[in-house]
């Protein structure tokens, strides 16, 4: 935070006080564990094969959105 620049020493206060968390990137892993547990919580069944099929098209979606 103290390499922002802020113009309104208020706001400062404001955005210090509050709790700032680093949350870090998943591994495909990671993902599909998570893709598990969401689909559960639903009470739904997720093959592991829809699993990485969606991680895959997740995937190719995010570098036609960077190419483009």
């Amino acid at each position: 935070m103290n390499e922002i620049n802020f113009k309104l020493k208020d706001l400062k206060t404001r955005v210090c006080s509050d709790q700032i968390l680093e949350i870090k990137e998943l591994d495909d892993s990671e993902k599909i564990n998570l893709l598990h547990k969401i689909a559960k919580n639903r009470g739904w069944i997720l093959p592991d094969k829809l699993a990485n099929l969606f991680l895959i098209t997740l995937i190719e979606i995010y570098i036609f959105m960077q190419c483009n």
